[in-house]
């Protein structure tokens, strides 16, 4: 007896393939009209193809001219969302930039500070309710080269709980949503149980 080769394994395996992928391929036998094998239906273009646009029409998988002068122009459409959609940021962005200047706001030097929270009134396009905003806008064709100092802010937890037992603001301290659960369980006030 002979031990088989590689070569004659693998000519073995693409024999056991095929026919396998032949017995799935053609049920009854019969190949689909002008093909050489039998194509499952799900993997064939329909004539007619009902869709959000209106009905496509196919002819041998090739859409009819009707059909391609309405699939462009759903690609216009929906390109120029798109475009629309990807420049909303970009206008809040340049929007900010009007208000500011109508508020004073002109220089590097100056910048916007929201007091209080937002709220429904503000016309921010994302305005975050919880945040409390500094808003500066830098213009280096007009001002060059700007460098913006931040001085370190030590926080101290101790610090923290003294002023809100003093009944100060712990605003910028702390995130917004912990600001608001000492808040609510009136964590830290003097007297609370």
């Amino acid at each position: 007896m002979t031990t088989p080769n590689a070569a004659s394994l693998l000519v073995l395996l693409l024999v056991s393939c095929q026919s396998s992928a032949t017995a799935e391929w053609l049920p009854g036998g019969s190949p689909t009209p002008g093909y050489n094998q039998a194509i499952p239906s799900k993997l064939m273009t329909p004539d007619r193809v009902k869709t959000s646009i209106g009905t496509l029409e196919f002819f041998d998988g090739l859409p009819s001219p009707a059909t391609s002068d309405k699939l462009y122009d759903f690609l216009d459409l929906s390109r120029g969302v798109d475009v629309f959609l990807n420049m909303v940021p970009a206008a809040s962005v340049e929007a900010l930039r009007v208000g500011m200047l109508e508020m004073g706001v002109d220089a590097p030097n100056k910048v916007l500070l929201y007091d209080q929270l937002m709220d429904s009134n503000s016309l921010f396009l994302t305005g975050n309710t919880d945040t409390v905003y500094a808003i500066g806008l830098l213009d280096l064709l007009r001002d060059g080269p700007t460098v913006v100092e931040i001085p370190a802010l030590a926080i101290s937890s101790t610090d923290c709980r003294e002023r809100v037992a003093a009944g100060a603001p712990i605003t910028y301290l702390v995130p917004a949503g912990v600001e608001r659960f000492i808040a609510e369980t009136s964590l830290y006030r003097a007297g609370a149980a």
